[in-house]
C-alpha cells in the first residue's frame, strides 16, 4: 500500500512539473494574411486590401494568461474618391503589438492591447487631395496652390481579436482601433481602422 501511494505521488507530482514546464513557454509565431484597412471620416472613400506578415513572441505565463510581442509589416490607407479626387492611399507600417492573451480554453485565447506602428513608405504627396504637386485651375483659369498634406509617421492602435490554435496552426483575426491621427496638418479625426486576418504556426 505505501509503495503504491509513493508511486502514485511521485507520478503525481512528474505530471505537475510537465504542466508547469507546458506553462512557463516561450512561443514563436511566424504569421502572414490580408488585411482590409480605411481611413475615418473620409467620405467617399473606400476600404483599402492589403497584406499583413511578421512574427510574435509569446510567453504562456499561467493557463488563462499569456503576453505576446511581435513585428507586423501593414498595408494600410484607402481607396475611391475623396473632393472629386481618387486618392489611393497607401500607407505602409511597421506595427509593433503587445498584448495580453486570455485563454478561454486550451485552443481559444482572446487579445487586446496596444500597438505602435511607423510609416515607412506612403504615397501622400501624390494621392491626397491637397497633396498632388499638380495644381488645378479655378474658374478663371488660373492656377490655385493646394495645401501641403504632411503625414503622421509615428500612429497608435488598440487592437483587439481573438485566435484558434490547432496541432500548432493559428488562425488570428484583429481589429486594430486607431488612436492617433494619421495626418499631422489637416483634420484631426482621420485615423487607421484595420480588420486582419492571419495564418501561422506556433513553435515552441
Amino acid at each position: 500500500m505505501k509503495k503504491t501511494l509513493v508511486l502514485a505521488s511521485m507520478l503525481f507530482a512528474g505530471v505537475c512539473a510537465f504542466a508547469q514546464g507546458e506553462i512557463k513557454k516561450l512561443s514563436f509565431q511566424p504569421k502572414i494574411g490580408v488585411s482590409v484597412a480605411s481611413l475615418t471620416n473620409m467620405e467617399g472613400s473606400d476600404p483599402k486590401a492589403g497584406i499583413v506578415a511578421g512574427a510574435e513572441f509569446e510567453y504562456r505565463a499561467t493557463k488563462e494568461f499569456a503576453p505576446s510581442i511581435g513585428v507586423l509589416y501593414s498595408q494600410k490607407g484607402c481607396d475611391g474618391a475623396v473632393d472629386g479626387v481618387d486618392p489611393d492611399v497607401k500607407l505602409n507600417y511597421i506595427d509593433v503589438p503587445v498584448l495580453a492573451n486570455i485563454y478561454v480554453n486550451k485552443w481559444f485565447a482572446l487579445k487586446i492591447g496596444v500597438q505602435p506602428g511607423f510609416c515607412i513608405n506612403n504615397n501622400v504627396d501624390d494621392g491626397m487631395p491637397g497633396g498632388t504637386p499638380d495644381t488645378p485651375d479655378d474658374a478663371e483659369g488660373e492656377e490655385t496652390a493646394r495645401p501641403e498634406v504632411t503625414l503622421n509617421k509615428f500612429n497608435v492602435s488598440v487592437p483587439v481579436g481573438f485566435s484558434c490554435e490547432y496541432k500548432g496552426v493559428m488562425l488570428d483575426v484583429r481589429y486594430n482601433i486607431g488612436v492617433t491621427k494619421v495626418f499631422d496638418n489637416i483634420r484631426d479625426d482621420i485615423r487607421n481602422s484595420v480588420f486582419q486576418i492571419t495564418l501561422g504556426c506556433k513553435i515552441k
